[in-house]
């Protein structure tokens, strides 16, 4: 009994030690892939970082352009702050690209962006400051041609004639075709404003070629 009991018991042991060394084994693998894993999710995480701060570049220039697209359309300051502020996101997003990421194709598109969005707002500035000067322009130019217009009816009152109700025609003419430029974007438009200021310094001249009339004075520097 007891000599057939003892290769059992070597058996045994020698069993027991296998299993230790293997879970001794399958611990130093799963370790090695521990720390492996690890690395590679902090890796992928930097990646993933990167591309979600790219995911949103992508969709504040797009908030960008319809912001420039409103801001044409109304003209509203808090539409212009919007752009900028999406600009300010963008510029933001790409900071972190810059910082956590080391994939280089990535890096180098996030310079091609910051650029790329420097440039931009530098145009959108200037572009919404030559609008705000236009608007400006428009709004003089409607004011001094209702006063042209509201001195040529006030002289034809005092004395008819078809100079003065030239004028008024010719007056309220030009500010229709300044309108239609405005909104079509036509320049032939401009160009009949162009011809019809001739028109109007004609019947200037008729009303006063001595050039001493107050009323009509006014209405020459209005109209220029």
């Amino acid at each position: 009994m007891n000599k057939s009991s003892q290769p059992s018991g070597i058996f045994s042991w020698t069993l027991g030690k296998q299993i230790l060394a293997g879970f001794v084994a399958v611990l130093a693998i799963l370790s090695l892939l521990g720390v492996t894993a690890i690395m590679n999710l902090n890796e992928i995480r930097d990646k993933f970082e990167g591309l979600l701060q790219a995911t949103q570049v992508e969709r504040y220039a797009y908030l960008t352009i319809l912001d420039e697209k409103n801001y044409l359309l109304e003209g509203k300051e808090e539409i212009h702050q919007s752009a900028l502020n999406n600009m300010n996101v963008i510029l933001a997003a790409l900071d972190k690209i810059d910082a956590t990421s080391d994939d280089q194709n990535l890096l180098n598109h996030s310079k091609t962006a910051r650029t790329g969005t420097n440039e931009y707002r530098k145009g959108y500035d200037a572009g919404v400051k030559a609008l705000q000067a236009n608007e400006a322009a428009v709004q003089l130019m409607i004011k001094n041609g209702l006063k042209v217009a509201e001195l040529a009816e006030n002289q034809y009152q005092i004395e008819p004639s078809n100079a003065a109700l030239g004028v008024w025609v010719t007056a309220l003419e030009i500010m229709r075709h300044e309108k239609e430029e405005r909104i079509h974007a036509d320049r032939k438009h401009y160009s009949s404003m162009l011809e019809l200021r001739k028109k109007l310094e004609g019947y200037f001249n008729q009303l006063d070629p001595s050039r001493i009339d107050r009323s009509v004075n006014e209405a020459r520097t209005a109209t220029d």
